[in-house]
């Protein structure tokens, strides 16, 4: 599809009339009511060329995937809206502090090219901010179940600084893309970042807006789109976004932008705005609560603490679990899969000694990456979460984790030196060794667990044969598939890769 300068000159006269709508929308704003979202304008599909491709496109991914093969369309498009920077006052209501801020920014949408096999299901994947360019953990996890059960992906740059990167990446291509620049400053020296992030919740709830919507420039147009769901990982901000936005914004119909949440690990909320002061401990928002649509939240377990737990609810408006992960790593090796490669990083203005894959100081050095098999049970979860949308079916509850005292950090380790209590699953019930949750050395590496293996000689004292061991093993994998902790068909997978080994 060509795109030519009449159709951005519509887009942008549409931008303009937004910004008088949303200033009016929060001069309307009364007290006790939920804001309307209004539905921005994308522009697209934007054209590709050999010189001109998306950043993390999949053909280009590290390892690449070919969509076309498994029948899917990969295609980007710009979108244009305005939006607000809010205050949160400690009772979970949000007003307006800055209305009416124009921003442009890019999705990547992954869909059927069938639209009659299309499911009816669509995932948000809002990117991860902290190498400096887009990184997507969830599709790292997720996506071949996505593919597999044709699902649609929604990949959204929502950070100043990201957006960035990728006009260092291709300066003419992402020329249009632009964030607002701080209507304010503050704080003791009277400093603004260069851009206002604070914009960056309403890029999330239009972006849930427009694919729900009818506009013609829906990329989703034509699709039967029934649900919509987030994902994120990244320092707290989708707990912040689920904790302030979905019971505060609604739809023209009153319906909520996104009809679930899967978060991965992530902090406790924080601020709306770079003027707000650090939520203090024992905030009632610091507690994911009564988001009004069901809620999951995958922690690995170099990722728990303690001061954002809260027990699982099935009540209606307060439908939440939380699910610590024990053998998982915040970042592992499915987090450095299906990444640009480093050409494409360096040409966004990433320094390859900044951008790192396993940091060579971490010690164990030569310790594997944790391979965990975290993509299991994210694809269970999802689908447990769609159920619980669709019919109403609750997932599976399990414990906590154990904490020294209660609060950690340490952890409260078995006989064989692995944590007691989370989700529980062969590795651990059934160990062939220890898993650490963090490799000694500086930033990024007490994010990186690893396995010690036991030796044959202990091995042989546990199980006395391999037989043994295996009947154990596929024991539990039936238990995770039975209790819904992982699909069937991936049970069959874990099955069919442990009779190869």
């Amino acid at each position: 599809m060509k795109t030519d300068g009449k159709r951005w000159a519509i887009s942008l006269i549409g931008a303009m009339s937004m910004v008088l709508v949303m200033t009016c929308l929060a001069a309307a704003q009364t007290a006790g009511g939920a804001l309307p979202i209004p539905v921005p304008t994308a522009t697209g599909p934007v054209p590709v060329s050999s010189d001109s491709l998306p950043f993390s496109t999949a053909s280009r991914s590290e390892p690449a995937i070919d969509l076309a093969a498994q029948g899917y369309l990969e295609e980007e498009f710009f979108v244009t809206g305005t939006g607000n920077v809010y205050d949160w006052a400690p009772d979970g209501s949000i007003k307006v502090r800055t209305p009416g801020l124009p921003f442009t920014t890019r999705i990547l949408v992954r869909r059927p090219s069938d639209k009659t096999r299309f499911s009816g299901t669509v995932l948000v994947d809002v990117s991860n901010r902290g190498d400096g360019f887009d990184t997507y953990a969830t599709w790292g996890q997720l996506h071949d179940y996505l593919l597999a059960n044709r699902h649609a992906y929604v990949g959204v740059t929502a950070f100043a600084g990201n957006v960035a990167a990728l006009k260092k990446f291709n300066p003419a291509r992402y020329a249009p893309l632009s964030f607002p620049k701080p209507a304010e400053t503050c704080g003791p020296a009277g400093r603004a970042p260069e851009f206002e992030d604070g914009v960056r919740w309403d890029v999330i709830s239009q972006i849930g807006a427009l694919l729900k919507s009818n506009a013609q420039s829906n990329p989703l147009a034509g699709y039967a789109v029934q649900y919509v769901y987030a994902s994120m990982q990244s320092a707290g901000d989708m707990p912040t976004y689920v904790n302030a936005f979905p019971r505060n914004m609604k739809l023209g119909n009153g319906k909520p932008a996104y009809d679930a949440f899967l978060i991965k690990d992530s902090g406790g909320p924080g601020a709306l705005n770079s003027c707000a002061q650090r939520l203090a401990e024992g905030d009632p928002r610091l507690v994911i609560r009564n988001v009004g649509v069901p809620v999951i939240q995958i922690l690995a377990q170099n990722a728990i603490t303690a001061n954002t737990r809260r027990p699982d609810s099935d009540a209606a408006g307060d439908q939440f679990r939380r699910y610590e992960l024990p053998g998982a790593s915040h970042f592992d090796l499915w987090h450095f899969m299906y990444r640009p490669p480093l050409k494409d990083i360096t040409a966004a203005g990433i320094k390859p000694e900044d951008y790192f894959q396993v940091p060579r100081e971490c010690e164990p050095a030569r310790a594997p990456i944790n391979d965990f098999p975290q993509p299991y049970f994210f694809n269970a979860a999802f689908a447990n979460l769609d159920q619980w949308v669709r019919k109403g079916t609750p997932p599976p509850k399990a414990g906590f984790v154990e904490l020294k005292d209660g609060k950690g950090p340490e952890f409260v380790n078995d006989e064989f030196g692995n944590v007691r209590g989370g989700i529980r699953s062969p590795w651990f019930d059934v160990p062939a060794g220890t898993f650490y949750p963090e490799m000694k050395g500086p930033g990024m590496c007490r994010s990186i667990g690893y396995w010690a293996p036991f030796s044959w000689t202990r091995l042989e004292a546990l199980y006395g044969n391999r037989q043994n061991y295996t009947k154990k093993f596929l024991e539990s994998v039936d238990r995770l598939v039975t209790e819904h902790w992982v699909t069937a068909a991936d049970g069959d997978k874990l099955k069919a890769d442990l009779q190869l080994r």
